[in-house]
């Protein structure tokens, strides 16, 4: 059942990790917030599963327990995660529902529906509709909805044409951008991507007008670093990528955890053959740490660094 929990954490990652619920019941609805900084997703679910009691129209909601159960799912029995993945496809579609016109929500069931398997009901053809609803409500997010279609096709040649027939104004949009490294990077162009993400993570957040693109320059991080650890030629740069975003991003429930960017840290040292610095970031992620998950990853690494 491995296969469930690594799409759902590509569903949960692509969302990173959860996005805005302004409007939505406001003292439940900030008290999972809170739980998933602090990485209690138990005590997350059960905040956000009273809060859709008390608020049961509220698209926000729902869109938030999609994000909770998917992340869940990483740290559950082979027993639980399937209930989990469906009880978040079923929260994503509700959310859609109720806001058939947020093209963030659209997003995250088109996710779903591309990269988890077809036994907790993921579908191609589903995922490829959203995209094409999405597209008509919002140019921009319509590109990057279709970049993800592509990348889960492996249609390189569909991404290549994405991207050179783009208008001007969408090829200097930054989450465009963001889009488009993380193509260049899943198709080997791993130096043009490195290229756009270290321009985005230079960028000073006061300079974007959104609560989303404000954390684009720590997503760009992350995506540097990851790269860093795919790419042992890269590894380096990885790991000033992990240190950077430590240092300078916001403590929010909706970017990665600073435990998980630790652990990620860690890794980027092992890849460098630095083990006690990579124990040493691994031992203060485990100490800190709420997340069974991140636990459970932690203890799989130092194994392969003794």
């Amino acid at each position: 059942m491995n296969h469930i929990v690594t799409a759902l954490l590509i569903v949960a990652m692509a969302s990173c990790l959860f996005t805005n619920t302004a409007n939505a019941n406001s003292n439940l609805a900030e008290k999972a917030k809170s739980a998933i900084l602090n990485e209690n997703l138990d005590d997350a679910s059960d905040a956000i599963e009273q809060a859709i009691e008390e608020s049961p129209t509220q698209a926000d909601l729902y869109k938030l327990a999609g994000d909770i159960y998917a992340s869940r799912a990483q740290s559950a029995s082979i027993f639980s995660a399937p209930g989990l993945a469906k009880k978040s496809l079923k929260s994503y579609k509700q959310a859609v529902k109720l806001a058939p016109d947020n093209t963030r929500y659209r997003k995250s069931l088109m996710q779903y529906y591309l990269m988890a398997p077809g036994i907790v009901g993921g579908d191609k053809k589903l995922g490829a509709d959203q995209v094409k609803a999405i597209e008509t409500l919002d140019s921009i997010q319509g590109t990057i909805a279709k970049t993800l279609l592509y990348l889960s096709k492996e249609d390189a040649d569909a991404l290549k044409r994405l991207y050179s027939e783009l208008p001007k104004e969408q090829s200097n949009h930054p989450e465009i951008k963001l889009a488009k490294a993380n193509y260049l990077a899943q198709t080997d162009q791993v130096d043009d991507a490195l290229i756009i993400l270290t321009e985005l993570a230079n960028t000073d957040p006061a300079q974007f007008v959104t609560e989303d693109t404000k954390l684009i320059p720590y997503k760009a991080m992350l995506q540097s670093g990851f790269i860093g650890l795919r790419d042992d030629a890269h590894a380096i740069q990885g790991a000033e990528s992990f240190k950077r975003y430590l240092a300078n991003a916001p403590d929010t429930y909706r970017l990665v955890t600073k435990n998980w960017a630790i652990y990620f840290l860690g890794l980027s040292y092992a890849s460098l053959g630095e083990n006690e610095l990579a124990n040493e970031a691994y031992n203060k992620a485990r100490q800190n740490t709420n997340s069974k998950a991140l636990i459970k990853e932690i203890k799989s690494a130092q194994k392969k660094v003794k």
